[in-house]
């Protein structure tokens, strides 16, 4: 699955959520809700995002994956990390593993990783900076939980001392626990919108952190999510419709 996330950097950080079909899971709807034959089902999925004043970021992400058919492993027995060379310093995947149902854990080999470019440069030679890192996953099986986690580290925003973010929620799969947390300084002023899904804020260390949370219990064809309004976090700068 592709993860669909598009970072820039901006003088406010405006985000938002446009309206969509977004459901708070508890643990009595997992319970209730069969499965069974979905290709895989996201028990996880989090982004952590720190800006720095000077526009600078990193963001980490780590996802929970339960694969439950052959579609499941051919989805997932690629992971791709996309990245631009033009702004982002390095991205550093840190961990690929595999437990089996009976407990045993397989570990993909970080030295395995291969750098290539992006199916977009392919295709539209102007985009020619995105790359992508792709690591072939090691023993994944119908019946498997797979666990993956990134890092990005952004050293050259686009413009100093801005940023800004866009994030779209997943729809075509079944997802239990989505998270979105972007931190912030506190003497930054922040434009915030959001619909929908409602932020929780909390100041820390001089930091002001927002955390959006959410689920996904009826995966979307690629054809119904173009018939509705995916939510979405986006960002409008400087009079100009960044999404």
């Amino acid at each position: 699955m592709s993860r669909l996330v598009f970072l820039k950097a901006g003088l406010a950080l405006i985000l938002l959520c446009a309206p969509g079909f977004t459901q708070t899971l508890s643990k009595k709807d997992a319970v209730s809700q069969d499965f069974s034959k979905e290709s895989v089902v996201i028990q996880q999925w989090t982004t952590n995002v720190v800006f720095q004043s000077d526009g600078t970021y990193t963001s980490e992400f780590r996802a929970q994956v339960r694969v439950q058919t052959d579609a499941g492993v051919r989805q997932y027995g690629v992971l791709r990390f996309p990245y631009s060379q033009a702004s982002i310093g390095r991205v550093e995947v840190q961990d690929v593993r595999v437990t089996k149902p009976n407990g045993p854990v397989v570990t993909t080999p970080l030295d395995s990783i291969q750098d290539m470019t992006s199916e977009v440069s392919r295709d539209a030679p102007m985009y020619s900076d995105l790359r992508e890192k792709h690591v072939p996953v090691k023993g994944l099986e119908p019946g498997d939980t797979l666990e993956y986690s990134a890092r990005w580290q952004v050293d050259k925003p686009l413009a100093a001392g801005q940023f800004w973010y866009g994030y779209q929620f997943i729809k075509s799969a079944i997802v239990l626990d989505e998270r979105l947390e972007i931190s912030v300084p506190h003497e930054r002023q922040v434009k915030l919108k959001s619909q929908t899904i409602q932020p929780t804020s909390r100041e820390e260390s001089n930091r002001r952190i927002y955390t959006w949370k959410t689920s996904n219990l009826e995966s979307m064809s690629v054809e119904d999510q173009k018939k509705v309004r995916v939510t979405t976090l986006c960002m409008d700068y400087s009079h100009r419709r960044m999404c």
